[in-house]
């Protein structure tokens, strides 16, 4: 996967997203119920995180200012919310973020350059073998897509969603078809297969 950079050109991005996506049925996902393989589903635990808090997150520089480390984890690089300038709850929640993300650095998962926006995501090679399907509540679809649109990392989408780095980022590659993938509000699931990304609404 290409490297993801914060706002920059994101406008763009979506726009060629969205045609992209719409100008190929197999990439939204409305093919893949055809193919003659029986997915492994893997239904995604909610986690009732405050959306409010989030948002704090990522419109804070918390993930810009993101220390990285030699070995390629990630420390933060304000010692306290305070000097954060954000909500005792936001420093807390981007702290056990951090958790999260350095064992998807310690699995081979995620690797960064410069920063939390300078990623580069590995899919392992087994996933390109079978159909991998991830299924996500309507609430959580809602909640992603609102800090995908606010600006928000891959290790933090990943973060939230409690899914491997590679799967975050099939996410958001969906993101400009999310509305049409949950068209039936109760969510849906996203399919990988041989190295694609697609999505079912569930109704």
């Amino acid at each position: 996967m290409s490297k993801i950079f914060r706002n920059s050109g994101r406008g763009i991005i979506v726009a060629i997203l969205t045609i992209v996506l719409l100008a190929t049925p197999a990439i939204t996902g409305f093919a893949t119920a055809n193919v003659a393989v029986s997915p492994s589903k893997i239904s995604v635990p909610e986690n009732n995180k405050d959306i409010n808090v989030l948002l704090e997150i990522v419109n804070s520089n918390l993930e810009e200012k993101a220390a990285i480390n030699e070995d390629g984890t990630v420390n933060n690089y304000y010692s306290s919310a305070a000097k954060a300038g954000v909500s005792k709850e936001a420093f807390q929640e981007f702290e056990s973020m951090l958790v999260y993300i350095n064992e998807e650095v310690k699995a081979g998962n995620i690797e960064f350059g410069d920063g939390l926006f300078d990623a580069k995501v590995n899919e392992p090679e087994a996933v390109t073998k079978d159909i991998d399907m991830w299924c996500f509540s309507n609430s959580q679809v809602s909640r992603a897509l609102k800090l995908i649109a606010g600006g928000a990392a891959i290790a933090t989408i990943a973060a939230y969603l409690g899914v491997p780095s590679w799967v975050a980022a099939g996410f958001v590659v969906l993101y400009a078809a999310g509305d049409l993938c949950n068209w039936c509000d109760q969510g849906f699931c996203i399919m990988h297969w041989i190295n694609s990304w697609s999505c079912i609404p569930i109704c």
